[in-house]
């Protein structure tokens, strides 16, 4: 299977990985299972950076200048960072169509 069919697929089932990834996540803290240290943040133009756990919670690191103002903040969970990511992306798009 090459690279693009996987992006492909993964790109229409988007939703409801995302909601699976948020349901594992309170699973984890509910079950006392560990969560991952670190995670990429992506929305639907590609990846948008990621988020290192720390003492405070995750730090976010952009990959690109479109979320530099999201850069050195941090998250209580990855989810608040996608959906911060998400509302920057919106935001910039919104922009450039103006």
């Amino acid at each position: 299977m090459s690279l693009c069919v996987v992006a492909r697929s993964l790109n229409r089932h988007r939703e409801t990985l995302t909601a699976l990834s948020f349901q594992l996540s309170l699973l984890a803290k509910t079950t006392g299972l560990i969560m991952f240290d670190h995670y990429i943040i992506e929305t639907l133009h590609g990846a948008a950076g990621l988020v290192v756990r720390d003492r405070r919670g995750f730090m976010f690191f952009s990959a690109t200048r479109e979320f530099d103002v999201l850069d050195g903040k941090t998250f209580a969970s990855p989810q608040h960072a996608t959906a911060a990511a998400i509302r920057q992306s919106a935001s910039t798009n919104q922009h450039r169509s103006q």
